[in-house]
């Protein structure tokens, strides 16, 4: 294996491996430990919001089918002290949630390093590890989808910029299958809006075509799911805006530090990406309103979508901004007088040469 090889396995494979197992069998949160059981896992997630959230859910039962009962039977009470805090852990279904969830991050850190390959330097390296990190520890608490749901995102924006002659179907089957999981594949369409005006011109056209197809792809699943499923439970179950208290300030303000320090790496310090973040923010402005009137900004875990598309696109915008001047520059050098008086100079003895 060579060293580039060795590099990206170390930090799209072991990085988050070895951080997603340290975080849900070396840290255990003693809350909301009830979804840990069959009981509570059904009695949470067959019912509210959560109903609509089908694809994790489904991807944990089926895991939890396939391999509960020997994770039953081999791991029995182990570890101890996770059954202290949890007298009701089911073992197997909590290793088939952290399966599922580990899968998805592996998926979210391919797609990552890829869309992030062309930033200079070490900044490339220094933004990847923060929104890996970013995206471990703000999912603390294990559930069937968040992971997955970060996975469909990443991946819709990976599609998007892809030029595969297979990827408009692609990123339609993903946008079906990320609003399945959770609603934040709304976020997909931001993406593909800003992006839009990101891609080289002769791309647009293609784009546009992607931009109508996620939009159709996600209404369609959206007001299929609520007409089929009811339309009783919101994501906003009740206004409780400035009603959270000092965890939520604290974690909001997080968000807000954690905002920035993205922006600085992804954009290469290049200023002129700041409308980008900008945009990126306006146009989520439904979903932002939704997480403040809803009280949801305690949990940085639902900010953490909006952290991954701003990160794609400002570093999207840098790199054309250093592309484009990189090829300003080129032309300006060959239009300098000294290279024009070269030029004549030897435009000048080729035309004495040939006489």
């Amino acid at each position: 294996m060579n060293s580039l090889a060795g590099k990206r396995f170390s930090l799209t494979v072991l990085y988050p491996a070895l951080a997603w197992y340290f975080l849900h069998y070396g840290f255990f949160p003693g809350f909301r430990t009830r979804s840990y059981s069959a009981a509570g896992f059904n009695s949470i997630y067959d019912g509210g919001i959560y109903r609509y959230r089908l694809v994790g859910v489904a991807l944990v039962r089926a895991v939890d089918g396939t391999l509960g009962a020997e994770a039953r039977k081999y791991l029995g009470a182990r570890p101890a002290w996770m059954y202290t805090l949890a007298p009701q852990l089911d073992s197997g279904l909590y290793l088939s949630m952290f399966v599922v969830g580990a899968a998805s991050l592996l998926v979210t850190a391919q797609c990552l390093y890829k869309l992030l390959l062309s930033v200079p330097g070490e900044e490339r390296e220094s933004l990847y590890c923060v929104l890996i990190a970013v995206v471990v520890l703000t999912s603390y608490i294990i559930t069937p989808y968040d992971q997955l749901a970060y996975a469909m995102l990443v991946l819709s924006a990976y599609l998007f910029l892809s030029a595969g002659q297979y990827s408009t179907y692609a990123l339609g089957a993903v946008v079906v299958i990320g609003t399945l999981t959770r609603e934040t594949q709304a976020l997909s369409l931001v993406f593909g809006v800003v992006s839009l005006f990101l891609v080289d011109q002769q791309r647009q056209g293609a784009h546009l075509v992607k931009l109508g197809v996620a939009f159709a792809a996600f209404v369609v699943t959206y007001l299929s799911l609520r007409a089929s499923l009811g339309w009783q439970a919101g994501v906003v179950q009740d206004v409780t805006a400035g009603d959270q208290g000092l965890f939520a300030n604290v974690s909001l303000l997080s968000a807000v530090v954690i905002a920035v320090m993205v922006q600085r790496l992804a954009s290469s310090r290049n200023t002129g990406s700041l409308w980008v973040c900008a945009t990126t923010y306006l146009l989520s402005t439904p979903y932002l309103v939704t997480l403040a009137i809803g009280g949801s900004y305690r949990e940085v875990r639902l900010i953490t979508p909006l952290l991954l598309i701003q990160a794609i696109l400002v570093h999207l915008a840098a790199s054309r901004h250093s592309n484009s001047a990189a090829e300003w520059l080129a032309a300006w050098r060959r239009k300098s007088p000294t290279n024009r008086g070269a030029e004549k100079g030897q435009a000048g003895a080729a035309d004495d040469a040939s006489v």
